[in-house]
C-alpha cells in the first residue's frame, strides 16, 4: 500500500516535466537532492556545492 504515493508523485513529475527538491538524511547528515522520474522509478541525486 505504501507504493501508491510514490507512483502518484512519479506520474505527476513525468506529466509536468518537473523535478522535486528533497531533503534526505545520509550518514547522519541532512542533505538536499533532486528527485526525478526515471522509467518506473524515482531517482534521487544529491546536490553538491563549493564552500
Amino acid at each position: 500500500m505504501a507504493a501508491k504515493p510514490y507512483v502518484l508523485l512519479r506520474k505527476a513529475l513525468e506529466r509536468n516535466g518537473k523535478v522535486a527538491v528533497a531533503k534526505f538524511a545520509l550518514r547522519g547528515r541532512e542533505r538536499l537532492g533532486l528527485l526525478r522520474p526515471l522509467g518506473e522509478a524515482l531517482l534521487l541525486s544529491g546536490l553538491h556545492w563549493g564552500r
